[in-house]
């Protein structure tokens, strides 16, 4: 448990199982969910008729907290291992409970992957009520609750509530990753996040050599705008993430801090260094065919570019690299690979090609959305938004092209960050401060630039925006 925390949930299983057992759920409060998978299966096999460990094998195959869905492949090993569960007596009132809320996530095939994780979320809240002085009640009770927190909901409640709760299980239980790992994930908020900070600074302490335990916290410092930290805990996590991967498949967690890395270093001016990381994440091969590495596959190389204005390099961007993924999976990555080369191609004059780029981002919108993926399909709308509004702009119709602009930030506002993302690959709002400003209406641009730093602090695109608008205007900037 030393380099996990501490997790005391007692089973009335073998008494060897125990504490392999409990070292699976730290495993699995730290999101580590494949290796918390294997730690289960293998205990299964001394142990088959222990009902916990197919309980949380099933737990470990649908990750409520992370974007996009399990596979299918996923989705099956988690009910086959859900149905052995229900066929085995429970040894207590209380392991029942916790396999009958796992149960509801399983139990129709018919819904949706939003309404299974509500389906859960609801069982959960009821081991909760049912057992309120347990600790790892409070634990998933915490993380159902933020898993179904609505990405449009401004107030926060959600968050507020499982952070308090949270705070609680912390004081109680210091050593307990849920109060770590899960805290972080309530108050990844730039309203919340200062609240984290000092958990965050003590995480590595708790999980020296686990890859998310060592990513984590860079969520909140993203949400300071904290570069150095951001930088400095990324590069650790992925080396993590490479040294434990396991079975000739590198971790997807190694991507995931190569996305941050990446835009750590651009925040930070460092261009050398986020060439490097990004040529390090592109060259890494056999690594996992799933959302994460999707995404930061896209991202990365599209921040880079865009970032500093590289519109002919942006409208010239790769398709879908690291081709070993199947990208017909990640409708919503690939959106962000063309919503790149758009907006390359529009503010660099090829309109032909901005107009192709809008073509099939519109297609892969459609099948966000026939798909149910509604939160990104949100964003991808205004990415072509942001594309078309600039194709207006090229061909001087600026009057509809800041419309368009305008609208396409109010679209990417009404959602939350998702935790897959240090931040929008470039900020709609941002972009249209951009727009303003080529007009001369500085006043108005500083305004956009400073909304895009209320959700993304110390952007370093949005400060230089913000800065030389209101030199321009005469004013004062409250960028920071």
């Amino acid at each position: 448990k030393a380099d996990l925390g501490s997790v005391t949930f007692p089973i009335s299983c073998d008494e060897a199982t125990q504490p392999r057992f409990e070292k699976a759920v730290a495993l699995y409060h730290h999101m580590m969910y494949y290796e918390a998978e294997q730690l289960f299966g293998k205990l299964a096999e001394s142990d088959p008729d222990c009902a916990m460990l197919h309980w949380g094998t099933a737990m470990t195959n649908f990750h409520p907290m992370w974007p996009g869905q399990p596979s299918a492949e996923e989705m099956e090993r988690g009910k086959v291992a859900m149905q052995k569960a229900l066929s085995l007596k429970p040894g207590s009132d209380r392991e029942s409970a916790y396999i009958s809320a796992a149960a509801a996530f399983y139990a129709d095939d018919s819904l949706g992957f939003k309404s299974k994780v509500a389906a859960w979320a609801g069982e959960q809240k009821k081991v909760y009520d049912q057992f309120p002085e347990d600790t790892e009640a409070a634990a998933l009770f915490a993380l159902s609750h933020l898993a179904v927190a609505p990405k449009s909901d401004k107030t926060l409640a959600n968050q507020t509530a499982a952070g308090e709760l949270l705070k609680k299980l912390h004081k109680e239980n210091p050593q307990h990753p849920g109060g770590f790992h899960y805290l972080i994930h309530a108050y990844d908020n730039p309203k919340l996040a200062e609240k984290a900070l000092d958990v965050s600074r003590e995480y590595d302490k708790l999980a020296p050599s686990v890859a998310h335990a060592l990513h984590m916290p860079s969520h909140i410092f993203v949400r300071r705008g904290l570069w150095g930290e951001t930088v400095s805990w990324n590069i650790r996590s992925a080396e993590a993430a490479l040294a434990n991967s396991e079975g000739g498949v590198v971790s997807n967690h190694y991507a995931h801090a190569m996305d941050y890395l990446v835009y750590g270093h651009l925040q930070r001016g460092e261009i050398e260094s986020a060439e490097s990381a990004l040529t390090e994440l592109l060259g890494t091969q056999n690594q996992s065919d799933s959302f994460p590495v999707a995404y930061a596959v896209s991202a990365s190389p599209s921040r880079l570019v865009l970032e500093q204005d590289k519109w002919s390099e942006a409208a010239a961007l790769p398709l879908n690299q690291h081709k070993s993924l199947t990208w017909e999976k990640y409708p919503s990555s690939q959106a962000i690979n063309h919503f790149a080369r758009g907006l390359g191609a529009a503010r660099s004059g090829d309109l032909d090609s901005a107009n192709d780029s809008l073509k099939t981002l519109a297609t892969l919108i459609e099948k966000m959305e026939a798909g149910g993926d509604g939160y990104w399909s949100v964003l991808s709308k205004s990415q072509y938004k942001s594309v078309e509004a600039w194709l207006n702009y090229s061909k001087g119709e600026h009057k509809q092209a800041l419309t368009l602009m305008a609208s396409a930030a109010d679209l990417e506002d009404s959602v939350a960050k998702s935790p897959v993302t240090p931040s929008a690959v470039l900020p709609a709002r941002e972009l249209l401060g951009d727009m303003l400003a080529l007009q001369g209406l500085h006043t108005e641009a500083v305004e956009a630039y400073d909304k895009a730093l209320n959700v993304s602090p110390n952007r370093a695109r949005s400060l230089r925006g913000a800065h030389t608008s209101a030199a321009a205007a005469g004013m004062e900037s409250k960028a920071r």
